[in-house]
């Protein structure tokens, strides 16, 4: 059950904030906005037809490939264009 809430966190549906209870130190869990238009999803689609990712988004893999891109560019001709190709390839399997 742990794994799963993690993954819920990590993919950004649930919100975790940790309380102080007396000495004790407990976790609470918020269900945000996406978090309930995903369960929806999952509820209309049933449950054992879906499957959490635990990617990134594609998006946020993107700019970070732009960025490198950039900084690449700048560099001397000799290594550029090869790793530039690379990068541009990862891009085209992404497929956005």
């Amino acid at each position: 059950m742990i794994d799963e809430i993690e993954k819920l966190r990590k993919n950004q549906l649930i919100l975790m904030s940790p309380l102080r209870q007396e000495s004790k130190i407990i976790k609470m869990y918020e269900i945000i906005p996406e978090g309930i238009e995903k369960i929806k999803k999952i509820e209309e689609a049933g449950f054992q037809n879906y499957t959490l990712e635990e990617k990134k988004p594609k998006t946020e893999i993107l700019e970070l490939i732009d960025g490198i891109i950039k900084e690449i560019s700048e560099w001397s001709e000799f290594n550029k264009k090869d790793v530039i190709s690379k990068l541009n390839e990862i891009k085209e399997k992404l497929k956005i």
